[in-house]
């Protein structure tokens, strides 16, 4: 690989034509895309040499006639760009895939034979001049003009991934793939875009955790989910339904499943598809969901990322009804699990639970809100809080709880009249009442 990698390909060109011989005069360019060099009629190169720059598009008869004027001058310095006819142009190329299209020299082949350089601007031949060890897979032509404009973070990026993936082995399409989406997003390591050598159950967790981690815009996220189906699906089918939906479906599924769940809520896929959350029938996920919750709970962050993505799309009244088929029946459960949740948006539904049936019951004073002075420690006052659309109602709503909790402790507290300013003062500091 090149010490120096140029930017794109226009950079490629200038590199090229300066480190020419200063005696050398003609220098034949391939482009076949047209768009890829926009050199003006006289092109001054960065040493300051002024090549005329003579363009061949297949029309014969007009190029002999415009080259024919050039000056007689054996030093002569000039640039033939060779590129493929337009439509307008020419009947001869009538594929409509122009990757697909061969530039024909074969009516200029005495200028070719006098060429000092011919510059070939096709991506997989600079490509082979930038990395001359690497085979390149038919898809590469696909993302062209992309890795044409970035062929430092394309070449970076092939960098990293022969550092997981051994020069012995041949760059394949997902390769291709893997690489356009490092160059993409450069800030993420190129391990989230890769799968192999991995089980179908963690290529399945990695792909989870990147789509649901990151920034990607939905194309990518397309790519992505191809790379981890076709790894993982050969060798497990019933992982075949989990690429089938969408990110943001998967990650509301696996957030309210898991709230089922834990509450064991009987027959969890049926009343999952009742609440008319989810646009998809949850019961063909059913035969690894208990693999893929496992490997959420041993995750780190996937259960946050989870959390974050779901909460950026489910309503109050979704959770609300949610909530509903948990069956809590009394305040003491909903208490408990107001302390033990972590889900801001579900922490706020089930306080707006509490109070309703608090209220409903008529019960909410001192006795049912004596659980409350536990809340300052909960988890979502600590200082790495999840943070999501619902963590700060969530916090003010445990706010509220407190502020109640103390209002009805000191009201539920006698006091003596007093006539004298001096023994009230003693009350009040000695009571806690501030």
């Amino acid at each position: 690989m090149r010490t120096r990698i140029p930017s794109n390909i226009p950079d490629y060109f200038e590199d090229v034509i300066e480190t020419l011989p200063s005696a050398a005069t003609l220098a034949i360019v391939f482009d076949p895309r047209k768009e890829s060099l926009d050199l003006p009629n006289r092109y001054r190169d960065l040493r300051g040499k002024e090549w005329v720059v003579f363009r061949y598009s297949g029309d014969d008869v007009r190029f002999r006639r415009v080259y024919a004027q050039k000056p007689p001058d054996p030093n002569f310095p000039h640039i033939v760009l060779v590129s493929l006819p337009s439509k307008k142009q020419s009947f001869i190329f009538e594929s409509t895939k122009e990757e697909g299209q061969l530039i024909d020299a074969s009516f200029i082949s005495d200028i070719l034979e006098k060429a000092d350089e011919i510059i070939d601007l096709n991506l997989t031949a600079v490509l082979d001049k930038l990395v001359p060890d690497e085979m390149w897979p038919d898809n590469t032509k696909l993302y062209q003009e992309e890795i044409g404009r970035n062929l430092v973070a394309f070449t970076s990026a092939l960098e990293a991934l022969r550092r997981e993936v051994s020069a012995s082995r041949p760059l394949n399409k997902n390769h291709l793939k893997t690489l356009v989406l490092c160059c993409r997003h450069p800030e993420i390591p190129i391990t989230e875009f890769l799968f192999e050598d991995l089980d179908p159950a963690s290529i399945l967790e990695r792909y989870l955790r990147t789509v649901f981690s990151r920034k990607l815009k939905t194309e990518d996220c397309e790519i992505l989910r191809e790379l981890a189906q076709e790894r993982a699906t050969p060798i497990d089918k019933d992982l075949i339904p989990w690429f089938q939906e969408e990110p943001v479906e998967l990650a509301t599924f696996l957030y309210c499943f898991d709230i089922l769940k834990r509450y064991q809520v009987v027959n969890p896929f049926i009343q999952l598809n009742g609440l008319g959350i989810l646009d998809f029938d949850t019961s063909k996920l059913r035969n690894k969901i208990d693999e893929v919750l496992s490997h959420i709970a041993a995750s780190q962050d996937l259960p946050a990322n989870i959390f974050q993505v779901t909460e950026r799309t489910i309503t109050e009244g979704q959770i609300a009804r949610l909530i509903r088929i948990l069956s809590f029946l009394k305040l003491e459960d909903l208490a408990r699990a107001i302390l033990q949740e972590k889900s801001p948006l579900l922490v706020f539904g089930l306080i707006n639970c509490f109070l309703q049936q608090a209220i409903d019951e008529k019960s909410l004073n001192n006795n049912c809100l004596q659980w409350a002075t536990e809340l300052p420690h909960h988890s979502l006052f600590q200082e790495k809080v999840l943070e999501t659309d619902f963590t700060q109602a969530a916090r003010q709503a445990l706010t509220f709880l407190c502020e109640l909790s103390y209002i009805e402790s000191r009201l539920q507290k006698g006091f003596q009249r007093q006539n004298e300013i001096a023994p009230l003062l003693d009350w009040y500091k000695s009571s806690g009442s501030y």
